[in-house]
């Protein structure tokens, strides 16, 4: 039964209500359902949900936009719940990273309420957040990889690393917080990932990975 003040669309087409959360610029996502569900004749309203949706374009686009929580706050999931509660939703879509693991976790809650949440379990979301489990979990399947170990693994052994060398956090998605040496050297760049913990708050060199990169990608000089 549709939520008390949610929309009633028109008997015959099947109809769908979903909420895009951490909307922020996301308006080609938007887009993308709103095709595809024209596509499928199904009558789609299109919610989204971000911490300042008076900055988001992708809110102005929605045909309804609500404001939470951060991500991290304690009320951000159920302040989500909420909204699903109130506006009928079926589908909620996460968008960033750091609410997956969260909203995976209460995928079977939302889902008892008949809200279906667009996210892997906790193992897969867990598996693809660490870049060395990635890495390991591709080649113990026999996927080509860059040989990757954690900068405490390397350091044990660092004469058996030669070529160019990537050094990069297992779970940030900062760019700047990457460094490549050519020739590699594991004291430079253990030094490198000090001098970056210190300028932008990462995590202590023993949470990053190094991996051997492709000449082609990054060649010698």
């Amino acid at each position: 039964m549709p939520a008390a003040g949610a929309p009633v669309r028109g008997a015959g087409k099947r109809s769908l209500t979903a909420l895009i959360s951490s909307a922020g610029r996301r308006v080609a996502l938007m887009n993308s359902f709103r095709r595809a569900a024209a596509e499928l004749d199904i009558d789609l309203r299109v919610l989204a949900c971000d911490r300042m949706p008076e900055w988001s374009s992708a809110c102005q686009m929605a045909d309804d936009c609500f404001q939470v929580p951060p991500v991290k706050d304690g009320a951000y999931i159920p302040a989500l719940k909420s909204i699903c509660e109130q506006e009928a939703v079926d589908l909620l879509v996460p968008t960033i990273d750091p609410e997956l693991a969260l909203l995976s976790a209460a995928r079977n809650d939302f889902l008892a309420q008949g809200i279906a949440i667009a996210v892997s379990d906790p193992t897969v979301i867990g598996l693809a957040g660490d870049k060395l489990a990635t890495a390991n979990q591709l080649a113990s399947a026999g996927m080509p990889t860059p040989r990757s170990a954690s900068l405490e693994q390397a350091l044990l052994d660092p004469d058996a690393w030669s070529g160019a060398i990537v050094v990069k956090p297992r779970t940030s998605v900062k760019t700047s917080v990457i460094s490549c040496l050519t020739p590699p050297s594991l004291v430079e760049m253990e030094l490198s990932i000090t001098r970056r913990t210190i300028s932008f708050g990462t995590k202590c060199a023993n949470d990053h990975i190094v991996r051997c990169a492709r000449p082609t990608v990054f060649p010698s000089s």
